[in-house]
Protein backbone atom coordinates (compact mmCIF):
# COMPACT_ATOMS: atom_id res chain seq x y z
CA UNK A 1 0.00 0.00 0.00
CA UNK A 2 1.29 3.31 -0.87
CA UNK A 3 0.42 6.84 0.67
CA UNK A 4 1.26 10.18 0.25
CA UNK A 5 4.01 11.57 2.87
CA UNK A 6 5.18 15.06 3.78
CA UNK A 7 8.68 15.13 1.34
CA UNK A 8 9.72 18.75 2.56
CA UNK A 9 9.29 16.94 6.46
CA UNK A 10 11.46 14.09 5.50
CA UNK A 11 14.27 16.26 4.15
CA UNK A 12 13.81 18.58 7.07
CA UNK A 13 14.11 16.19 9.39
CA UNK A 14 16.97 14.55 7.86
CA UNK A 15 19.09 18.06 7.25
CA UNK A 16 17.88 19.19 11.11
CA UNK A 17 20.57 16.04 11.86
CA UNK A 18 22.67 16.92 9.30
CA UNK A 19 22.25 13.58 7.52
CA UNK A 20 22.94 12.98 3.80
CA UNK A 21 20.59 10.59 1.99
CA UNK A 22 23.09 8.06 2.14
CA UNK A 23 23.26 7.88 6.39
CA UNK A 24 19.34 8.30 6.17
CA UNK A 25 18.93 4.73 3.65
CA UNK A 26 21.64 3.38 5.89
CA UNK A 27 20.03 4.16 9.26
CA UNK A 28 16.30 3.22 8.08
CA UNK A 29 17.31 0.10 5.95
CA UNK A 30 16.05 1.57 2.61
CA UNK A 31 17.06 1.54 -0.59
CA UNK A 32 19.06 5.15 -1.27
CA UNK A 33 16.99 4.92 -4.56
CA UNK A 34 13.63 4.47 -2.32
CA UNK A 35 15.16 7.21 -0.29
CA UNK A 36 16.08 9.96 -3.22
CA UNK A 37 12.03 9.12 -4.84
CA UNK A 38 10.18 10.29 -1.50
CA UNK A 39 12.40 12.97 -1.05
CA UNK A 40 11.56 13.71 -4.59
CA UNK A 41 7.86 12.72 -4.65
CA UNK A 42 6.34 12.22 -1.44
CA UNK A 43 5.02 8.46 -2.48
CA UNK A 44 5.83 5.77 -0.09
CA UNK A 45 5.06 2.59 1.25
CA UNK A 46 3.63 1.92 4.28
CA UNK A 47 6.99 0.01 5.45
CA UNK A 48 8.68 2.56 3.98
CA UNK A 49 6.68 5.25 6.03
CA UNK A 50 7.08 3.33 8.82
CA UNK A 51 10.90 2.81 8.74
CA UNK A 52 11.22 6.45 8.12
CA UNK A 53 9.63 7.71 11.38
CA UNK A 54 11.68 5.01 13.32
CA UNK A 55 14.55 7.32 12.50
CA UNK A 56 13.05 10.40 13.00
CA UNK A 57 11.58 8.87 16.91
CA UNK A 58 8.17 9.90 15.49
CA UNK A 59 4.78 8.53 14.67
CA UNK A 60 4.27 7.11 10.95
CA UNK A 61 0.86 9.50 10.76
CA UNK A 62 2.99 12.44 11.56
CA UNK A 63 4.67 11.84 7.92
CA UNK A 64 1.58 11.46 6.15
CA UNK A 65 -0.33 14.30 4.32
CA UNK A 66 -4.07 14.93 5.39
CA UNK A 67 -6.54 13.60 3.10
CA UNK A 68 -8.88 16.22 4.05
CA UNK A 69 -8.06 18.62 1.25
CA UNK A 70 -8.53 15.49 -1.24
CA UNK A 71 -11.51 14.26 -0.09
CA UNK A 72 -13.32 17.77 -0.24
CA UNK A 73 -11.93 18.15 -3.84
CA UNK A 74 -13.09 14.26 -4.91
CA UNK A 75 -16.65 15.65 -3.86
CA UNK A 76 -16.62 19.01 -5.82
CA UNK A 77 -15.03 17.19 -8.94
CA UNK A 78 -18.86 14.97 -9.01
CA UNK A 79 -21.03 18.11 -8.61
CA UNK A 80 -19.44 19.90 -11.92
CA UNK A 81 -21.04 20.14 -15.05
CA UNK A 82 -19.71 18.59 -18.39
CA UNK A 83 -17.79 21.16 -19.62
CA UNK A 84 -15.91 22.18 -16.48
CA UNK A 85 -15.40 18.29 -16.13
CA UNK A 86 -13.66 18.40 -19.63
CA UNK A 87 -11.44 21.27 -19.14
CA UNK A 88 -10.28 19.29 -15.27
CA UNK A 89 -9.53 16.07 -17.15
CA UNK A 90 -7.53 18.18 -19.73
CA UNK A 91 -5.70 19.83 -16.98
CA UNK A 92 -5.28 16.30 -15.22
CA UNK A 93 -3.74 14.87 -18.42
CA UNK A 94 -1.00 17.98 -18.90
CA UNK A 95 -0.30 17.25 -15.16
CA UNK A 96 0.31 13.31 -15.94
CA UNK A 97 2.15 14.18 -18.66
CA UNK A 98 4.51 16.54 -16.85
CA UNK A 99 4.95 14.14 -13.74
CA UNK A 100 5.51 11.54 -16.74
CA UNK A 101 8.17 13.78 -18.30
CA UNK A 102 9.95 14.17 -15.27
CA UNK A 103 10.06 10.58 -13.87
CA UNK A 104 11.97 9.42 -16.72
CA UNK A 105 14.11 12.61 -17.09
CA UNK A 106 17.95 11.18 -17.69
CA UNK A 107 20.21 10.79 -14.71
CA UNK A 108 23.17 13.90 -15.05
CA UNK A 109 26.73 12.21 -14.84
CA UNK A 110 29.59 14.25 -12.89
CA UNK A 111 33.24 14.33 -12.98
CA UNK A 112 34.92 15.70 -10.45
CA UNK A 113 38.36 16.37 -8.95
CA UNK A 114 38.72 17.83 -5.77
CA UNK A 115 41.71 19.08 -3.41
CA UNK A 116 42.30 20.41 -0.22
CA UNK A 117 44.86 21.62 1.27
CA UNK A 118 45.54 21.75 5.34
CA UNK A 119 48.66 23.15 6.64
CA UNK A 120 50.87 21.04 5.38
CA UNK A 121 48.46 17.92 3.87
CA UNK A 122 46.98 17.38 0.78
CA UNK A 123 43.90 15.46 0.12
CA UNK A 124 42.85 14.96 -3.17
CA UNK A 125 39.79 12.88 -5.02
CA UNK A 126 38.90 11.91 -8.79
CA UNK A 127 35.54 10.49 -9.49
CA UNK A 128 32.49 10.32 -11.53
CA UNK A 129 28.87 9.53 -10.69
CA UNK A 130 25.25 9.84 -12.47
CA UNK A 131 23.06 11.18 -10.21
CA UNK A 132 19.21 12.14 -10.72
CA UNK A 133 18.25 16.03 -11.18
CA UNK A 134 17.90 17.60 -7.90
CA UNK A 135 19.02 14.55 -5.76
CA UNK A 136 22.11 14.57 -3.41
CA UNK A 137 25.35 12.75 -3.40
CA UNK A 138 28.13 12.86 -1.03
CA UNK A 139 31.99 11.57 -1.19
CA UNK A 140 34.40 11.98 1.87
CA UNK A 141 37.60 12.50 1.84
CA UNK A 142 39.86 10.28 4.24
CA UNK A 143 37.42 10.49 6.62
CA UNK A 144 38.14 14.29 7.54
CA UNK A 145 36.04 16.29 4.83
CA UNK A 146 32.61 15.67 3.59
CA UNK A 147 31.41 17.29 0.12
CA UNK A 148 27.40 17.06 -0.84
CA UNK A 149 26.61 17.84 -4.90
CA UNK A 150 23.39 18.00 -5.82
CA UNK A 151 23.27 18.91 -9.58
CA UNK A 152 19.95 20.65 -10.99
CA UNK A 153 19.03 20.69 -14.78
CA UNK A 154 17.69 24.32 -15.61
CA UNK A 155 17.34 23.52 -19.33
CA UNK A 156 18.95 24.86 -22.50
CA UNK A 157 21.47 22.28 -21.54
CA UNK A 158 21.97 24.90 -18.03
CA UNK A 159 23.27 22.64 -14.74
CA UNK A 160 23.56 24.77 -11.45
CA UNK A 161 26.01 22.95 -9.50
CA UNK A 162 25.14 23.24 -5.47
CA UNK A 163 28.39 21.85 -3.30
CA UNK A 164 27.69 21.42 0.50
CA UNK A 165 31.28 21.20 2.38
CA UNK A 166 31.73 19.58 5.63
CA UNK A 167 34.90 19.33 7.93
CA UNK A 168 35.69 17.34 10.86
CA UNK A 169 35.62 19.47 14.13
CA UNK A 170 36.49 17.25 17.27
CA UNK A 171 34.73 14.34 15.89
CA UNK A 172 31.64 15.90 13.81
CA UNK A 173 31.23 16.83 10.59
CA UNK A 174 30.51 20.96 10.15
CA UNK A 175 29.07 22.66 7.99
CA UNK A 176 31.76 25.12 6.18
CA UNK A 177 30.75 26.36 2.80
CA UNK A 178 27.75 26.10 0.80
CA UNK A 179 29.15 27.27 -2.88
CA UNK A 180 26.88 26.85 -6.52
CA UNK A 181 27.58 27.79 -9.64
CA UNK A 182 25.85 27.38 -13.44
CA UNK A 183 27.10 25.95 -15.85
CA UNK A 184 26.55 24.16 -19.53
CA UNK A 185 26.79 20.46 -20.20
CA UNK A 186 30.28 19.20 -21.29
CA UNK A 187 31.72 22.65 -19.35
CA UNK A 188 33.97 22.55 -16.38
CA UNK A 189 32.68 24.21 -13.18
CA UNK A 190 35.41 25.25 -10.73
CA UNK A 191 35.16 26.13 -6.81
CA UNK A 192 38.11 27.70 -4.89
CA UNK A 193 37.69 28.95 -1.23
CA UNK A 194 38.69 29.42 1.32
CA UNK A 195 37.51 26.74 4.10
CA UNK A 196 36.71 28.20 7.86
CA UNK A 197 38.09 25.87 9.82
CA UNK A 198 41.43 25.73 12.30
CA UNK A 199 44.03 24.96 9.99
CA UNK A 200 43.23 27.65 7.40
CA UNK A 201 42.33 24.84 4.90
CA UNK A 202 41.41 25.78 1.57
CA UNK A 203 39.83 23.45 -1.14
CA UNK A 204 38.81 23.47 -5.48
CA UNK A 205 36.70 21.52 -6.74
CA UNK A 206 36.29 20.93 -10.31
CA UNK A 207 32.93 19.68 -11.77
CA UNK A 208 32.05 18.84 -15.40
CA UNK A 209 28.49 17.87 -15.87
CA UNK A 210 27.30 15.47 -19.03
CA UNK A 211 23.96 15.13 -19.90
Amino acid sequence: MTAKIDAEKVRSERNRRAWTQEHLAEVSGLALRTVQRIEKTGSASTESTRALACCFEMSPSDLVVSSKLEHRSGRAKLQLRPAFMAAALATLALVSFSITRFAVAEDITLSFHTVVTAQDDVYEHIGEMSIGDGEESQFQMDGIFKELVTPSDLGNSQILISLKIYADKGGEFALVSEPSLVTTSGKEAVFSLGLKDPHGSRIRVAVTPQQ
